[in-house]
């Protein structure tokens, strides 16, 4: 039960927010034309690609390593010296290309704009120090201060934007003040509520040049994982930018925005899963089965949610303006982001448990190679259909590469061929989705037909349940 309290605390705050970002959604899209919000994507690429550099993988150093560290002053210090790491590489970027911010500016956007440049340092830095603030309360379980957080997060990103687009200039200015704002947020309320944790007195030297070494050395494999990964995943729109236009990525950007239910479950359960899995393998590190029941929900999960978005994907369309419906037909193949994403977390823990983190730049590259091929092939024929269908194709690679690898170092068996027939049956209906105009009711059949193949699974679920919530006081 205490497990189910923990996933509910880390997750209502991710509903919430993906509730606010659906409501708020038809107002952006009427005030932010495709071309723009083309534009806000391209910027969020970026700021993406830049800021992995920047933090140069200590992030993820410092969840590693977090339960490695006995007492929370030896804690805090290791969130100093990671977030000091990654302050100053940001500020040498952010020195290194606002010289040149015309031609950053101009190969970005088609336009001179300052605004833009500058917007993308502040970005950095906040999301620089947001990344230690929210994985300190993540290490921490404080799943309520996290949701918290996120939820507020979202409301002012949401007023920021509306308030800008409004007031000053309907452009994709508004967008990235509103993640301005929003990093403002994740950056400023965990420190103040975690205030106690971040000014401990560290137990020794606050510079520790072999700790440093020892940081760098797990984060740094993880930059070139982390570009390729930020490639690869952005790679389907600089494509569209490269043989289309801002408004078909404002389209196809939109149409990511209908994954939202995957999205929301795969946020939420690497929320929880970051500290519960590593907590769980420090305990018992040849412990397998904990690993592999949890991949058979997991599985059953999203393959279920994915049928269900199939479902609503004619109704969802109504919560946009006019001008974002054709990004109907371009959704269904998005729906195997999240769903690979999710799946990923768990199968690829062996990675992540035995410290081989060039592996990730590994199976990134794979997945990257083969959307590079996709795009490549079908972009120009089908345009941002054809860059959905390939982003599913390549995210599917990548999980089976990154499953294959992880398997080598941690021997959990998740026997995905259970979830072979159940995971075509959701492909044909998303083929057909696709390139048809399916009735709604005709997607009930993939749920149904998932359901049944995992019968098994959602009883034992099901019975789990019942007997938590029978042995909980009333």
């Amino acid at each position: 039960m205490t497990m189910i309290k923990q996933l509910l605390s880390f997750s209502y705050g991710t509903v919430a927010t993906a509730a606010l970002s659906l409501l708020s959604t038809p107002i952006i899209t009427l005030l932010v034309l495709p071309g723009e919000f083309g534009k806000a994507s391209v910027f969020a690429i970026v700021l993406n690609i830049v800021f992995q550099i920047c933090i140069m993988g200590v992030d993820q150093s410092f969840a590693r390593m977090f339960y490695e560290k006995k007492s929370e002053s030896e804690r805090a210090a290791l969130a100093r010296r990671c977030l000091a790491l990654a302050l100053v590489a940001t500020l040498l970027i952010i020195c290194c290309f606002m010289p040149f911010w015309r031609r950053v500016s101009l190969l970005l956007f088609d336009a001179e704009d300052l605004r833009a440049v500058l917007l993308l340092a502040a970005n950095l830095l906040m999301s620089a120090v947001s990344a230690f603030t929210m994985t300190a309360v993540k290490m921490h379980k404080r799943g309520h201060l996290l949701s918290v957080t996120q939820i507020s997060a979202a409301s002012v990103n949401i007023a920021a934007t509306a308030a800008y687009a409004v007031w000053v200039s309907p452009t994709f200015h508004a967008i990235v003040c509103g993640t301005a704002a929003m990093l403002l947020v994740m950056t400023a309320a965990p420190i103040l509520f975690e205030l106690r944790f971040w000014t401990l007195p560290p137990p020794r030297a606050p510079f520790d040049g072999a700790e440093a070494a020892r940081l760098l050395r797990y984060g740094l494999p993880l930059v070139p994982a982390f570009i390729i990964t930020s490639v690869f995943q952005g790679m389907d729109k600089m494509a569209l930018r490269a043989y289309s236009s801002f408004e078909e990525i404002g389209l196809y950007a939109a149409a990511s925005k209908f994954a939202f239910l995957l999205t929301i479950m795969q946020t939420c359960f690497y929320h929880f899963w970051q500290p519960v899995s590593m907590e769980r393998y420090e305990a018992d590190r040849d412990g397998v089965r904990f690993f592999e029941k949890t991949f058979e929900y997991a599985a059953a999960a999203v393959l279920i949610s994915a049928g269900l978005l199939l479902t609503m994907k004619d109704a969802v369309k109504y919560l946009l303006a006019p001008s974002y419906w054709g990004s109907v037909a371009i959704m269904p193949f998005l729906l195997l982001v999240p769903l690979m994403n999710l799946l990923c977390e768990i199968t690829g823990s062996g990675i992540r448990f035995k410290k081989r983190t060039h592996f990730f730049a590994a199976t990134a590259a794979v997945g990257a190679a083969a959307n590079f091929a996709g795009n490549w092939c079908l972009i120009p024929i089908l345009g941002a259909r054809g860059a959905a269908v390939s982003t599913g194709a390549a995210y599917t690679i990548y999980f089976l590469t990154q499953t294959w690898i992880a398997g080598k170092f941690f021997a959990a068996n998740y026997r995905i061929y259970r979830m072979i027939p159940a995971f075509v049956t959701v492909v044909i209906f998303m083929t057909l989705n696709t390139f048809y105009a399916v009735p709604w009711w005709c997607n009930i059949a993939p749920v149904l037909i998932v359901a049944l193949m995992h019968r098994k699974t959602a009883s034992e679920v099901l019975r789990y349940l019942k007997s938590k919530l029978n042995a909980a006081p009333l």
